[in-house]
């Protein structure tokens, strides 16, 4: 995974959030997709919240994932903290340039 598409997916998310802001939420396409993926089974393995999953559980000691709605929610609550979540995109980051040197 390159970084573009980690900073692309970041931004997906943080759009997302954003828009929490103004509450019209439930009506914005891509709220509406990641909260529609976790209703429906049988996506293929390379899906958005599949990669974003991936890329979480690679931080080490973090406990976070998007396998639920549930988990969407909390990650979105920590996208609203502005500091936690320039911390977590950076963990992020450095877990990804270090999964990359490895290969």
């Amino acid at each position: 995974m390159t970084m573009m598409m980690i900073m692309m997916m970041m931004i997906m998310i943080i759009v997302m959030v954003r828009s929490l802001e103004f509450g019209a939420h439930n009506q914005i396409p891509a709220n509406q997709a990641m909260s529609g993926y976790f209703v429906t089974e049988g996506r293929p393995l390379t899906t958005l919240p599949v990669v974003l999953n991936r890329d979480l559980s690679r931080i080490i000691n973090s406990n976070l994932q998007l396998k639920s709605s549930h988990d969407l929610e909390h990650l979105r609550s920590i996208a609203q903290q502005r500091d936690e979540w320039t911390k977590l995109t950076a963990r992020i980051r450095e877990a990804a340039e270090a999964s990359q040197s490895e290969h």
